[in-house]
Parts: C-alpha cells; structure tokens; sequence
C-alpha cells in the first residue's frame, strides 16, 4: 500500500491516543487490529479500511465496540464450552454432573444442545472420523468450537463494521485468525481477496501454499496449535511404508464450524476421507452455482493431494521432507 493510500489518524482524541482509548491498533497495511490470548490461543480481530479512511474518533470508538463484543463473545462461549474450566457447562455433561437431556432449549443451554447436534451430524458425514465423544474424559467438541467460534466473531465485526449495504462504508472486509484457524468477510483494504498461507507441518515457518477467500472460514488440522482433541486412527500406521501418513489437513469453505471439523477428519482419515468430502462439496452445488466453495489440500510424508477448484489458491510449493 502507497503512503498516499494508507489511512490517517485524526479526530479530538489527539491522534493516536484515540485508537489507545478503543483498545485498538491501526496496522501499515490498513487495518485495525486487536490481538487476544484466549482458549489457549491468540486471537486476532481485523478490520480493513478503505484507502484514504479517515481514522477518526467516531471510528475507533465503533471498532473498539466490535472487538469489545467479540472478546465477550469468546468469554462465554469458554464459559460454555472450554473443556479446561472446572466450570464450564460442558466439563460438567464430560464429569456427569449434568446430562444433555436435562439441557434447557433456550439461551446458553440451548447453544451448547446445538453444538452437539451439529457434531453428530459431522460424526455421521464422515462415518465416525471426527468423533468427539471419542476423546478420553467425555465429549470435546473443541475441534468443532474453534471454527464455530471465529465465524462468530467475523459475524459480530461484519454487522457491526460492514455498513448497509454490506461493505460500503470505510470498512471494506474483516479477517478472525483463532490460532492459525481463519474466517473472512469481505476484501483487504486494497480490494484484494484475504490470503490464508498454510504451514510446513515440519517447519512451520516456511509456508507451503496460499489459499485466497473473501467469504468462509479456512482450517488446518494437525499438531501446531493445540492437537490433543485428535484421536489418531490405528489406520495411520498402516500408511506410514507408502508415505501417505497425512501431516496436515487444510479444509476450506462457507461453513467456519463445518470446516473446523472436516480438517480434523480429513487429518484422520487421510485419502479415505475424499469420499466423503465430495459428497460434502457435490452437495454445495446447485442452481446458479457451478464450483463448489469447498476444498481441501492434504499435506503427506511424501507429497501432498488436492480436491477442490484451483483457482482458488494463489501459489503452491511442494512439502519439505520431514526433519528436513
């Protein structure tokens, strides 16, 4: 972004000090940003503004509220669904303290009943592949949560920030990266597509591949962030002579939970999982829609396999052995 392009700071706060007072940091590339440690992760909220967007009083008080909201959000959704919390609504149907019957069909209670829907129902699409009653010590929909959870907060930014019609206004797009997990409304400042790099399994600094999106939810599955929720398959060690042992799983689509969950299945299942991931992207198609928005791109031992439309990934390199 040229100088002449990048937002200025003005506004009765004094400059910066305004964006303090929000809680709210303006980027060099045109966004404004607040970083978050929570559910064991980082948790950044991004908001790209139009080149030339006055960043004024008004505006980082607005932004400051949408990220405000967010952290609410996250705060709840731990109280709810945080495995780790003595507290939490679901330690207590993992210890027995209550029972998911018993669960009221309204508020709170009503939301934790429609995660746990939604992950038998993504039990069954990929025949017990991502399985969280599978985890030691009860139910973990964790791998489910984290993708539900970021397009959540994407949601919250975009009706808060968006404008009428959708981005009209100063904000063109925003972006949630819930550790390396990522859902996106809308375009860069420039009017780019958001850039999503996946990472070398066994080198994570070194990117493999760039998925470009404007609207859905990005997820990678395998043992970078926080993988204890992943029951690995006896049927891995079977793969392991052909090279076909999955070292990561990066599943894309409209549905950020649904992702979330594939990925992790995907990294289970490996190849055997392409069944059932094109019934998932056959079953996108329809009436006015001849690609299907969902993909996937499997990083193995020795190579790595694709299923999904290649224009929508900007630039690839192959897999660096592993221990290279």
């Amino acid at each position: 972004m040229t100088p002449s392009h990048a937002p200025t700071v003005l506004g009765p706060a004094g400059g910066p000090a305004l964006l303090d007072e929000a809680g709210v940091r303006l980027t060099g590339r045109g966004t404004l940003v607040r970083v978050v440690e929570a559910w064991g992760t980082v948790i950044t909220l991004e908001a790209a503004l139009r080149p030339g967007t006055p960043v004024d009083a008004e505006l980082a008080a607005r932004a400051g509220k949408a990220f405000d909201a967010c952290q609410a959000e996250m705060a709840r959704i731990d109280r709810l669904l945080s495995t780790y919390r003595s507290d939490s609504l679901i330690t207590a149907l993992r210890t027995g303290g209550c029972r998911e019957e018993d669960l009221a069909l309204e508020g709170d209670e009503l939301a934790v009943r429609s995660v746990l829907e939604e992950c038998r129902r993504l039990r069954a699409l990929t025949g017990g592949s991502f399985d969280p009653w599978s985890v030691p010590g009860g139910v973990d929909p964790s791998a489910y949560v984290k993708g539900w959870g970021a397009g959540g907060f994407a949601l919250i930014l975009t009706q808060a920030l968006g404008g009428d019609p959708a981005w009209s206004g100063p904000v063109t797009g925003v972006c949630v990266n819930a550790g390396g997990d990522v859902s996106v409304r809308g375009t860069r400042a420039d009017g780019s597509p958001w850039t999503v790099g996946v990472r070398d399994p066994g080198d994570p600094s070194r990117i493999l591949r760039v998925i470009e999106a404007t609207e859905g939810h990005v997820a990678t599955s395998g043992l970078y962030e926080r993988g204890e929720h992943i029951v690995v398959a006896p049927l891995r060690q079977g793969r392991a002579e052909s090279g076909r042992v999955p070292r990561s799983a990066t599943v894309w689509g409209p549905d950020d939970g649904m992702a979330d969950a594939l990925a992790t299945a995907l990294f289970v299942d490996g190849r055997a999982g392409a069944d059932w991931l094109r019934r998932v992207m056959d079953s996108d198609l329809g009436v006015g829609r001849r690609r299907s928005r969902w993909g996937a791109w499997v990083v193995e031992e020795c190579g790595a396999w694709r299923l999904g439309e290649t224009d929508s990934l900007v630039q690839a390199a192959g897999p660096r052995p592993h221990g290279a």
